[in-house]
Order: C-alpha cells, then sequence, then structure tokens
C-alpha cells in the first residue's frame, strides 16, 4: 500500500496526531470493497476513453482566489469540474456518486456542517475541488498534498511532486495519475470540456502542455504581503485538521516564502510555453471588485464558446453569493520583509506591498 510506504518514509508521527493517523488507516480499509468493485467495471472503459476538449486550467498560488474563480467558472453549464464528492471518493465515484452523495449531503446539512478553510460557507459535495485533493485520496504519491499531511517534510513533497529533477521518473507518473483521473472525469460526464483547479499546476505547464498542447490557462495573482497571510491560515487550519505532525509557525513561515518564489519564477520561465490565444492573465483585486466582467473578459480572451448562454447563472450566484475575504492583522514590517524574502522579480505583474 503507497500510503505505508509513504508513512515509513515520513516518520516520525506527532504523538497528538495518532487519532487521525488511525482514522486515515480505518477509513482506507473501509472503502477497499467499493474501490475494488470499480476498478472491475470500470478500469478498462477509462483507460480506453479519449479525452476529446482540451481543459481549461486555473492556475496561480494558493490563495489567489483560484478557488473563487473556479467557483465562478463552475456555473458554465457547458463545462465540467471535478467536485468534492469526485476529490473525496476518486476510486469509486462512476459507481457510487448517484445514490451516495445524496445521503451524505442530507448528513451535513443536518448537522450543518461548514468548509472551515473556505470562509466557513456550508459544506457542499457539489463545489468544487482540487485535483491534487484527488490524488492524494487516490493515494497516489504525485499529489503534492502529502506535504499537508507531512509538513516537516512539506519542501521535499513539493520539489518532488512541483519542480521536477531531471530523471523525468516523477513526472512521468504524475502525467499517468493525472491523465487517469481526468479520463475518469471526462468519462462520467460523456467528453464535456473540463475547467480545473489546482494550485500545484503553476509549476506543472510543461507536463500539462505535453498531455494537451491546445490547453487553455487562466493565471490570477495577488500581492505576496496577502497571499503570505492567507496562506499561513490555510497551513494552519489544513494541520489542525489533517496534518500528522506538529510543524512551528516559524517553519510554515519559510515553506510559504521559498514556495511562492518557487511557484512564481517557475510560471514566469514556463509561459511562454502557451500559446498566447491561450493564456489570460487576471489580478484578484479586479476579481473581487468586478467579477462578471473579469469573466468576459476572460471568454474574450481566450475564445471560449456560449458565454451568453451562461451568463443569466453567472449572474445568479454572485447575486446569492457576497464573497467574504477572510480579514488579516498586517504586519507593515513583515509585509516589507515578505516580499524581499521571495524576491519577485517580472515584468508582468505590478505587485506592490
Amino acid at each position: 500500500m503507497i500510503f505505508l510506504r509513504i508513512l515509513i518514509n515520513t516518520f516520525p508521527i506527532s504523538l497528538s496526531k495518532v487519532p487521525k493517523l488511525l482514522l486515515f488507516l480505518f477509513l482506507n480499509l473501509l472503502i477497499l470493497p467499493l474501490k475494488f468493485w470499480e476498478y472491475i467495471i470500470y478500469q478498462k472503459k477509462v483507460t480506453k476513453h479519449q479525452i476529446e476538449h482540451s481543459p481549461i486550467f486555473i492556475i496561480g498560488h494558493w490563495r489567489s482566489g483560484t478557488t473563487y474563480l473556479h467557483q465562478l467558472l463552475s456555473k458554465d453549464q457547458d463545462k465540467i469540474y471535478l467536485n468534492f464528492y469526485k476529490a473525496t471518493f476518486p476510486s469509486f465515484f462512476l459507481s457510487s456518486e448517484s445514490f451516495l452523495k445524496p445521503v451524505l449531503q442530507r448528513m451535513v446539512d443536518l448537522c450543518q456542517i461548514n468548509i472551515p478553510y473556505f470562509n466557513k460557507i456550508p459544506y457542499d459535495w457539489n463545489f468544487p475541488c482540487e485535483e491534487d485533493t484527488a490524488l492524494l485520496n487516490m493515494n497516489k504519491d504525485s499529489s503534492a498534498y502529502w506535504a499537508y499531511l507531512f509538513p516537516n517534510k512539506a519542501e521535499e513533497w513539493f520539489s518532488k511532486t512541483m519542480f521536477y529533477n531531471s530523471s523525468g521518473k516523477e513526472e512521468e507518473k504524475w502525467k499517468k495519475d493525472y491523465l487517469f483521473l481526468l479520463k475518469k472525469l471526462s468519462f462520467k460526464n460523456k467528453g464535456k470540456q473540463m475547467i480545473l483547479k489546482s494550485p500545484p499546476n503553476t509549476s506543472r505547464i510543461e507536463q500539462l502542455l505535453e498531455l494537451f498542447p491546445d490547453a487553455k490557462f487562466i493565471y490570477i495573482h495577488r500581492k505576496p504581503s496577502e497571499v503570505f497571510y492567507s496562506h499561513l491560515n490555510l497551513w494552519k487550519q489544513n494541520n489542525n485538521y489533517f496534518g500528522m505532525q506538529n510543524i512551528s509557525d516559524t517553519k510554515i513561515e519559510l515553506i510559504i516564502t521559498n514556495t511562492f518564489r518557487r511557484m512564481t519564477e517557475k510560471y514566469e520561465k514556463d509561459k511562454y510555453r502557451i500559446k498566447a490565444k491561450n493564456l489570460c492573465e487576471i489580478e484578484y483585486n479586479d476579481l473581487m471588485k468586478n467579477p462578471l466582467e473579469q469573466i468576459m473578459y476572460i471568454y474574450e480572451k481566450l475564445e471560449l464558446a456560449n458565454y451568453k448562454k451562461s451568463e443569466d447563472h453567472f449572474e445568479k450566484y454572485l447575486s446569492q453569493h457576497k464573497y467574504q475575504p477572510f480579514s488579516y492583522n498586517y504586519d507593515p514590517k513583515k509585509s516589507n520583509t515578505i516580499n524581499k524574502m521571495i524576491k519577485i522579480s517580472t515584468t508582468c505583474h505590478n505587485f506592490t506591498t
């Protein structure tokens, strides 16, 4: 079992986290029959399936507005996306979503469960989710999100799953796992075009283009100091709910600044591989000020069809959901230090402190 191998390579586990580890192992054993059943029924069908339309990838560092943008664009009725149910149960969603998801949704509604790390909105199994989350729940060591479970080796995980070395072995493993996941999603939804979002993909442009040469990309960026504080909060939330190791704030801050710098540099280097007509860059504050205008700009820049067909759905969602960003106590001196540590050098982005 891949998880046991990962566990051996990431010891020690913090004593206070042992109950979470045992629960994780128990749940993995519990769902084995469902995984096995889906493998028997669908493995060959999914493997043979061909993805007809190149996906649309939303990229950008964590806490740059990728989730909000993904939620907005998911209202396009001609597109499909990976939802929370599929990402939580990626190994058997084909055979179970139609009957199990309504039951689980009823349970979270009755218990009034919220999503703690996304503005505490009500938990919705249809909410858009990330591919790296799904790969993690498939027990694939190609997911960058093992870093959140084993934070003391986070930088090793990010290097292994986002910033590939010259051997090519790890990126080939990721491409194989990732393509199979996307084939399952496409197969489930009869080949509709996918809108996908996973921040680690910001560092995987080269690999994504090898899989989908005509893929479209939407890159969203935000002030480094705002990203830092928001991501620091996300790290603490993730470690509280999912982490198997305790980690100091100082170490988390170092991971965030190093990863931000590496991701941004990698993006600036690799974005020129993307056809000009297939890349759209937007800024977080512009999306917050006028989301509908930014959606229109994205559709125009990327030459996406059927904006008018989904315009009412965009407007309805915006009228019913007012996005409230997290608030933070900013330390001006620390914010300046953060930006100096990140040392972004770019002619494209006008970052300010």
